[in-house]
């Protein structure tokens, strides 16, 4: 099975690219991932903003996925919607409702969860075109059980968890730093 993998990687550096990354590295008997690159913003500062280049970015992927289908007969759409803001939840629904209608089934990876959340407080007219774009996958997948329920909320087909895992550094991290002392820094 040959999948679109429409994912952005670092940088800028974010929990969900460095996941994306790793699964790109990953090894697959039955799986051939063919990554498309989400590069709309170029740092960090940048993540969440409108942008000229975004929309250029954005036209840009819609083109490559469509040359992607068609030149390489990919038919299956790996995506991961960005989070509840107003940018992402408009960009990734006019790319889901620009590529649908071409490929055969999708899978939505909620690392950022609460889209539907978001899309169901929106006015009524904003809402359903809103829903129209993320609604009807054939999979999604959430991170925990207590995760909003995204996979539920825009009917997908079926929601699977699965969790968020990435390999555990830590301990040889600890062990090259001699140190009486530990220093934790959380970012969130």
């Amino acid at each position: 099975i040959c999948i679109l993998f429409v994912a952005h990687v670092p940088p800028p550096w974010t929990g969900q690219g460095v996941i994306h990354q790793l699964l790109l590295q990953g090894e697959y008997s039955d799986v051939t991932l063919v990554h498309l690159p989400m590069s709309f913003s170029k740092d960090s500062s940048s993540q969440g903003k409108i942008s000229l280049h975004k929309i250029a970015a954005l036209v840009k992927l819609v083109v490559r996925t469509y040359r992607a289908r068609f030149q390489r007969g990919i038919r299956f759409l790996y995506f991961s919607p960005g989070g509840p803001t107003p940018s992402a939840v408009i960009r990734d629904c006019i790319y889901l409702l620009a590529v649908r209608p071409i490929m055969r089934g999708e899978m939505l990876v909620f690392h950022s969860s609460g889209v539907a959340e978001y899309i169901q407080r929106m006015p009524p007219l904003v809402r359903a075109v809103l829903r129209s774009g993320f609604s009807h996958a054939q999979l999604a997948v959430q991170l925990s059980a207590n995760s909003p329920a995204d996979g539920m909320l825009i009917h997908a087909h079926e929601t699977r968890i699965i969790s968020n895992s990435v390999p555990d550094e830590a301990g040889a991290w600890f062990r090259r730093i001699p140190s009486d002392v530990l220093r934790i820094l959380y970012v969130g």
